[in-house]
């Protein structure tokens, strides 16, 4: 039970970092599958850490989204670099075609979520509330395509 408490502390850091862009190296996307599998977490326990990675990404979006808003330092350097990936450019430009739900659907797409934060950001067009809404809903369907995938693992294999 200690080890599996240690994981969710692991499990929070790890989708705070990822949330607010830091942690996009981390390879979130296997850590969070095999946290399940690795302590064969049933399906009712499954529900609640679900819940608990989608508010750790979330913080770390929330404070991503506070960064930019606030930093004009961030705004100078940090940014200039970022508007030259493409991924970036690709993101922009779905964000000034779907706008509101920008952020839930790219939040699902796994290499790049939570980069939509950044134009929503930029565009200040969001409040707070909606962004952690669109945040969370993402986040949460994110997780829980991933939990269901360990789930219909464990049943079919």
């Amino acid at each position: 039970m200690p080890l599996l408490i240690v994981g969710l502390v692991f499990i929070s850091v790890i989708f705070i970092l990822e949330g607010a862009i830091i942690g996009k190296f981390l390879p979130t996307t296997a850590i969070f599958p095999a946290y399940l599998l690795m302590f064969d977490i049933s399906i009712s326990h499954t529900i609640p850490i679900v819940i608990f990675a989608s508010i750790s990404a979330t913080i770390g979006q929330v404070l991503a989204f506070k960064t930019v808003t606030k930093s004009s330092n961030y705004k100078n350097k940090f940014q200039k670099k970022i508007q030259k990936s493409k991924i970036y450019t690709t993101v922009t430009h779905y964000f000034k075609k779907i706008s509101p739900n920008t952020l839930l659907v790219t939040n699902i797409i796994p290499g790049i979520r939570g980069l939509c934060i950044l134009p929503i950001a930029k565009n200040k067009s969001y409040t707070k509330k909606e962004i952690i809404i669109a945040s969370f809903a993402g986040n949460l369907s994110y997780f829980a395509i991933l939990a269901n995938i360990v789930i219909l693992s464990k049943i079919l294999f």
